[in-house]
């Protein structure tokens, strides 16, 4: 019985609170506003992921920024730079005397970027929709 207890408080240490709560990926749901459509390329310094807004798409955790860029014919450069955040489980690791830490920071779950993010789009000077042409003297 010690034993099989003492297994538990032993596994329960080394893991990673944040680790084990909510994981190493993360689900990030984009949209351009006020415009749908648009080609989102979602990038770090170890890998890129490409989405049609609004839209999501599943991602593993980093405690690196995350940028976005969002391309739409008519419209400017969406850009944004979204930032790496500490994941609230990651506090969790306190309780068990900071052993988790380790690991939640090995796996990436120790941080976490918002749920949603809304880029603004404009339309690009001169390059907006054609307005309707109305005949003259009719």
């Amino acid at each position: 019985m010690r034993l099989a207890m003492g297994l538990i408080v032993l596994s329960v240490g080394l893991s990673g609170c944040a680790t084990v709560m909510t994981g190493t990926d993360q689900t990030i749901a984009v949209s351009t506003a006020p415009v749908s459509g648009a080609t989102c390329t979602l990038f770090t310094s170890q890998a890129r992921w490409t989405l049609r807004t609004p839209g999501s798409l599943t991602i593993p955790k980093s405690g690196e920024d995350l940028h976005v860029v969002c391309r739409k014919a008519g419209y400017a450069d969406g850009l944004a730079t979204i930032p790496s955040g500490l994941e609230g489980w990651t506090w969790g690791n306190v309780l068990n005397a900071g052993t988790g830490v380790v690991v939640d920071a090995a796996t990436g779950a120790a941080n976490a970027y918002p749920d949603s993010v809304r880029i603004p789009m404009a339309p690009a000077p001169g390059g907006g929709p054609l307005p309707d042409i109305v005949p003259m003297g009719r």
